[in-house]
C-alpha cells in the first residue's frame, strides 16, 4: 500500500456533499478522495 497526497478544494468537496447527499465528515472526504484518485488514475 502506498500513501498518495491529495489536496481538496473545500468548495468542491461541499458541493460533492450536496450532489451526493454525504456528511462533511472523515468517512465522506475518505470517499471524495478515493473518487477522485480513481477518476485521475483512469485518466492517465
Amino acid at each position: 500500500m502506498r500513501a498518495l497526497e491529495c489536496h481538496i478544494e473545500p468548495q468542491e468537496f461541499f458541493a460533492w456533499c450536496a450532489r451526493n447527499n454525504q456528511p462533511n465528515n472523515s468517512t465522506s472526504r475518505g470517499e471524495y478522495v478515493s473518487k477522485k484518485l480513481s477518476a485521475k488514475a483512469g485518466s492517465q
